[in-house]
């Protein structure tokens, strides 16, 4: 059987290039509305947004598997218009959707995928038992597909979509539906393998916490558009001064404090959430001193006040038309 070729990689240090590129599927629907990022090689970068953002028509335009109606987008510097194939050979694609036969053992999917991308038979082996033993597959190698927990399906996955050590690594939603020690585990084993075969790689999540611990950049996708993008500290340092939780003793006080909150100049944002206010402001110990002096002077009872930095999910809140919602 004939060698693929494997061609050389442009682009310099840029992985992914995307510029205005837009996506309008049947019936109207925008799904990318002149999107554009710049992804460095070797980083960790992460796509968040709610459910219908885009996160998933952007990876699947940079897996190749849709064509954009506008603009362009450069994987490893190969169009993906028109060198699909170029990028193919170069990336990994896992999408949220289950991607294993079912029906065929651990060994054999990850056989079947050495087997498409033409792995050397005096390679496979070694290169299956490796990842076998880095996803903590080895002891279920004979088990189906089928037979594996969720986490462990997943691992087999990611593992399939690495088995021939790809540049770029596109996964979509990889810890969707996991319990946390499962996504914790997943995490480890995946940056490890990740660090290992110096592949970058690009992810989308709902899971804020997985941002901020694991990727060196994030972009914040809404209604197909980039509504923020940095670094998770630079996100957070953009939203001026502190967050504020102030409990109430009687729910029914939330509107009049609210009023009382609106008319301080240093508030920038303040939200009510049953008895609860969240407020954006000042970051200085007067700031809260005067929050409760002015609740103690229209008689309104404070149970308690937090004060904490800008987390990613204020940032999510403040950029996005959705809430954040931990559950999605």
């Amino acid at each position: 059987m004939p060698m693929a070729t494997h061609p050389t990689e442009t682009g310099g240090t840029v992985a992914v290039e995307i510029d205005q590129l837009e996506k309008t599927y049947s019936g109207g629907i925008h799904a990318l509305r002149g999107i554009n990022l710049s992804i460095e090689k070797g980083s960790i970068f992460a796509l968040l947004g709610p459910n219908g953002a885009g996160k998933s028509t952007t990876m699947r335009t940079l897996a190749t598997l849709t064509q954009a109606t506008a603009g362009t987008a450069k994987v490893l510097g190969f169009d993906t218009s028109t060198e699909s194939s170029q990028i193919r050979q170069k990336i990994g694609y896992v999408p949220q959707t289950k991607c294993s036969d079912p029906y065929a053992s651990v060994r054999d999917n990850l056989l079947f995928q050495a087997r498409v991308y033409r792995i050397r038979r005096g390679e496979r082996m070694v290169r299956i038992d490796q990842l076998m033993s880095d996803f903590g597959l080895m002891d279920s190698a004979s088990c189906m597909a089928s037979q594996l927990s969720g986490g462990m399906r997943r691992r087999l996955e990611i593992a399939m979509g690495i088995v021939h050590k790809p540049t770029l690594l596109l996964l979509d939603e990889p810890t969707v539906g996991l319990d946390p020690d499962a996504r914790l585990e997943l995490w480890d084993m995946l940056t490890k393998a990740v660090d290992r075969d110096k592949m970058t790689l690009v992810f989308s999540t709902h899971y804020l916490d997985e941002v901020d611990q694991y990727a060196s950049k994030v972009a914040i996708i809404d209604a197909g558009r980039v509504m923020a993008e940095g670094s998770p500290a630079e996100l957070k340092r953009c939203i001026e001064g502190k967050m504020y939780t102030v409990e109430l003793a009687r729910r029914s006080d939330g509107d009049a404090a609210m009023e009382i909150i609106r008319q301080i100049p240093r508030v920038t944002r303040a939200l009510q959430i049953g008895g609860k206010l969240h407020i954006t402001g000042g970051a200085d110990h007067e700031f809260s001193q005067q929050l409760s002096q002015l609740m103690k002077s229209t008689n309104i009872e404070i149970l308690s006040l937090q004060v904490a930095q800008a987390s990613l999910g204020d940032v999510y809140t403040r950029v996005t038309t959705k809430a954040f919602d931990p559950s999605a």
